[in-house]
């Protein structure tokens, strides 16, 4: 079995020293780069199966570099490092696809327990913010949700009924999914047409599909990142350490 190829986007002195610390390391090899100033778009073109992004270097915008990384049909996984106090890079760590973050002190233990563990297909991110994180795309999944344009005027729960006629349910089984009468959902159907203009189920949906607004069961599986569903590759949790033993510094 192959080591895992480690890109390592880092100031020098923190990539010498991981090559250092990783040469005894059979199950992980550190891709060294062609030129010591080669720039982040660059080296994350180079071939690896776990790139560590170290944010001290500033990269510029790194989200979007992540992103187009992680759309290759082969893209390498991503850990990130990130700087003292800068825990709300975690959100946007998890919005561009980051597989793995660490704090920039994490020990070079952590790191390489993370780099093999994101490379099986784990996420790892710090129990502390781990419940940011997830309040993070929960908003984020809100937002995509929220109707625009001709829609806006619509209630959430007209949003949800007018989903269900997309989706060609009928009025008793729109009420049997929602839990209300079904003289309720054609209260809130006559609601819709009002405030669309229409006369009837035909041009609400005809609006609806030229609105984009998703059917009930796409809609269903998309809010079901927020409900606490399986997600799609395990979680692992980072136990924080308070001592400085193994910290990555030069030693």
């Amino acid at each position: 079995m192959r080591p895992v190829q480690v890109l390592v986007v880092a100031d020098r002195l923190l990539h010498d020293l991981l090559v250092a610390r990783w040469s005894g390391e059979p199950s992980l090899t550190v891709v060294v780069p062609a030129r010591a100033d080669e720039a982040w778009d660059e080296l994350a073109a180079r071939r690896a199966d776990v790139v560590v992004l170290d944010l001290a270097i500033r990269p510029p915008r790194w989200e979007r570099a992540v992103e187009l990384l992680r759309e290759r049909p082969v893209g390498p996984r991503v850990v990130v490092l990130a700087e003292p106090g800068d825990d709300d890079s975690a959100c946007d760590a998890a919005r561009a696809g980051v597989s793995g973050w660490l704090p920039s002190g994490a020990s070079v233990e952590d790191l390489t327990e993370t780099v093999r563990l994101v490379h099986d297909g784990h996420g790892i991110y710090p129990s502390r913010l781990l419940a940011t994180v997830l309040d993070g795309m929960r908003r984020d999944v809100a937002e995509a949700r929220r109707p625009t344009g001709r829609l806006s005027a619509l209630t959430e729960r007209e949003v949800e009924v007018l989903r269900a006629l997309v989706e060609g349910l009928s009025a008793r089984d729109i009420a049997d999914h929602l839990d209300v009468a079904v003289n309720t959902v054609r209260t809130h159907t006559h609601r819709i047409f009002r405030k669309l203009g229409v006369h009837g189920r035909l041009e609400a949906v005809r609006i609806a599909r030229a609105e984009r607004l998703a059917p009930l069961t796409e809609a269903s599986e998309l809010s079901g990142v927020t409900a606490g569903s399986t997600p799609s590759r395990p979680v692992r949790l980072v136990r924080e350490q308070e001592d400085d033993v193994g910290r990555i510094v030069d030693p």
